[in-house]
């Protein structure tokens, strides 16, 4: 069910003109070339958060097979040593198994929509420059970029939805600070790659992050009541802050939702400092 790592459906625009469609490890290795020259679906407000969870994925891929993976098929190999092929998924058929950054629940969903920007986190409620109930009918990796913004870089947005890990309350935001070298995208995704294995001793002595920790979020059940600690988590980690699930039918991709009572990780007292590279 449009697997990243295995069907070609994200829209990159390459340095030599091309425009094709690659699966998630294909991206890596065009990343790793330096190759990319956009990616086609990527709205300016969503660059960020995508920038983020490459970097995260690549990064602990990376830690866990020892060296940096270089071809499409050791980006495979490697991120899918991470989690179990469906974890891949991006609409996932079994509510009780996680799909990508979706986590499995329990109970029935609500409100089904069939609007990408009304998944993203960007509010289009003002009907401004994108319009509420935009992105009906989108292609799937314009799915895939909103499900990462809200799941990623989503904020509070009323009662029983809350907000990412990785912001000073609520209301804050994820910040994204660093430097970026000469040359395109993948150069820019790579070298955050590259710091970040090389400084993961020091964010262990320096956080409560934990070797052996949970890494990808979405794979934990989520009743929408209990939290997971900072202790309990790796560096890293990819957050999840909605219980959101994708679904396919004859007219095409749509979401559901349920409520969440409290946040996932608990961050009580710690104003969002989870050692996160970007801030």
């Amino acid at each position: 069910m449009l697997n990243i790592l295995q069907d070609s459906f994200i829209r990159v625009g390459l340095t030599d003109g091309r425009a094709v469609r690659l699966s998630l490890p294909e991206v890596f290795e065009a990343l790793g070339a330096d190759r990319v020259l956009e990616f086609t679906a990527l709205r300016a407000h969503q660059r960020a958060g995508w920038h983020m969870l490459l970097a995260q994925l690549g990064a602990l891929a990376t830690h866990r097979s020892g060296t940096r993976p270089v071809t499409t098929a050791e980006w495979g190999a490697a991120l899918r040593a991470l989690a179990p092929a469906d974890a891949w998924d991006l609409i996932g058929e079994e509510d009780d198994r996680p799909a990508f950054l979706q986590p499995p629940v329990s109970g029935p969903y609500i409100d089904p929509n069939r609007s990408a920007s009304a998944l993203d986190m960007l509010v289009t409620s003002k009907n401004h420059r994108v319009k509420s109930g935009g992105a009906v009918n989108a292609e799937p990796d314009v799915w895939l970029l909103a499900l990462v913004t809200q799941q990623t870089m989503g904020g509070r947005s009323g009662p029983k939805n809350e907000g990412i890990s990785r912001m000073n309350s609520g209301a804050g935001s994820r910040p994204f600070v660093g430097l970026s070298p000469a040359g395109g995208l993948g150069a820019h995704v790579m070298r955050d790659i590259e710091v970040m294995i090389g400084a993961r001793a020091h964010l262990l002595e320096r956080t409560c992050l934990r070797d052996g920790g949970h890494e990808l979020l979405w794979l934990l059940p989520w009743d929408g009541t209990v939290q997971l600690s900072l202790e309990e988590l790796a560096p890293w980690y990819v957050d999840v802050c909605r219980r959101v699930r994708l679904r396919r039918d004859a007219r095409g991709i749509f979401w559901e939702r349920q409520g969440a009572d409290k946040p996932r990780v608990n961050m009580e007292g710690r104003n969002g400092i989870t050692g996160d590279h970007w801030a």
